[in-house]
């Protein structure tokens, strides 16, 4: 054994796990710890800068994107046959799988490679199994069996994860997802929009994904009072291609020229700065770095009770939680923000304090430290 933690993932592709790790990886190296990263699929815009900070990033044999389904399958057992080497060889002291398909198939290989110390993070909750046959369920509780220890990043999923899974509580570990915003510079984004310099400004930052909830959202901002003045800014990729019908029904309810679709951007701390109400309407979630950037700029959030939203926004002190899937709950407490400004206020400093308290990058990065450097110690 090398001391070293191999955290494996499928790419660095930008997405809510990888910026987790783009963030806190670099400082576990700088307080000692010998973390490397694994890629079984693809690189992603995030391996360079990784690199940058020190980060070692072992890339896979095959990179390329295939459409065929032959070439795609070939790709995986290739680059798992790779996998499988580098354990068998490398011999990593810890080994820490990130998502599902690499959990799936680099857990199994881990197996094969009788590594003693096994981690999973669970990102989620477990609804993304049920678009898969059972027996990949069955595989994944299994795996649980095996591991050293599963972490959760919100109280839901680490309930989920001990009732609905089996998972002795003793291998539960919850780390809560912490982040460092970038500096912001001062932008006009009203004139940018080009609404009026009185318009209230309300934020969603999420991909256009159908499970993120745009499609109630909009449905609520057409229940909001029209004689005042307010637009909805929304941040994110439209990576399920879903952005003209989202443009259709805001039309379609009177609001299309109110809501306005920013796609993905590099500025989004300056557009949060920008802005008085932040909003998440998601189905599900695991816990929410969005959440956490509005609350650390001090915006009121609203945001719907799924996964560990409500942990982070505590209910009329530090924003508003409603039901998911409801439009109209939605609508009363975005409402009952734009009518009070000093309510906006009250809760958007108690959320900037909980997050200070709470969720910086700093407690994320000790909790991940302690675990490593623990079962370092014991390995030794």
């Amino acid at each position: 054994m090398n001391n070293e933690v191999l955290v494996v993932i499928g790419s660095l592709n930008r997405g809510g796990a990888e910026i987790h790790l783009s963030q806190v990886l670099p400082e576990l190296k700088k307080n000692d710890i010998n973390v490397k990263v694994y890629l079984l699929s693809d690189l992603g815009e995030l391996t360079e800068p990784l690199q940058a900070q020190g980060v070692p990033i072992i890339r896979p044999w095959i990179c390329r994107k295939f459409l065929n389904t032959p070439l795609r399958f070939l790709k995986i057992l290739i680059n798992s046959f790779q996998l499988f080497l580098y354990q068998l060889f490398k011999r990593p002291s810890i080994i820490h799988f990130f998502l599902p398909q690499t959990y799936l198939i680099g857990g199994a290989l881990s197996l094969l490679t009788f590594l003693p110390v096994r981690l999973m993070s669970r990102r989620s909750m477990n609804y993304y199994l049920e678009k898969y046959p059972p027996v990949i369920r069955k595989l994944e509780y299994w795996l649980h069996t095996k591991m050293t220890y599963i972490l959760g990043n919100s109280k839901k999923v680490v309930e989920q994860l001990e009732h609905e899974e089996g998972v002795p509580q003793q291998k539960i570990q919850l780390i809560y997802n912490g982040i460092r915003l970038k500096e912001s510079q001062k932008i006009n984004l009203k004139k940018e929009l080009s609404v009026p310099q009185n318009s209230i400004l309300l934020v969603k930052c999420a991909n256009l994904i159908p499970y993120k909830g745009h499609t109630d959202l909009i449905e609520a901002l057409s229940y909001l009072d029209q004689k005042q003045r307010w637009d909805m800014v929304l941040v994110g990729n439209d990576s399920a291609h879903i952005a003209e019908k989202l443009k259709k029904q805001a039309q379609e309810l009177g609001i299309g020229e109110r809501v306005h679709f920013l796609g993905k951007r590099s500025d989004v701390v300056d557009i949060l700065h920008s802005c008085d109400i932040g909003v998440l309407a998601s189905h599900e979630e695991g816990f929410s770095n969005a959440i956490l950037e509005g609350m650390a700029v001090g915006l009121p959030m609203v945001v719907t009770d799924v996964g560990g939203n409500a942990e982070a926004v505590i209910h009329k002190k530090s924003g508003l939680v409603v039901p998911s899937r409801s439009p109209k709950d939605m609508a009363i407490a975005l409402q009952c923000l734009l009518d009070e400004k000093s309510l906006r206020v009250i809760y958007g400093n108690a959320a900037q304090t909980r997050f200070e308290e709470n969720f910086q990058l700093e407690n994320c990065v000790q909790a991940y430290y302690d675990l490593y450097r623990s079962i370092l110690n014991k390995t030794n």
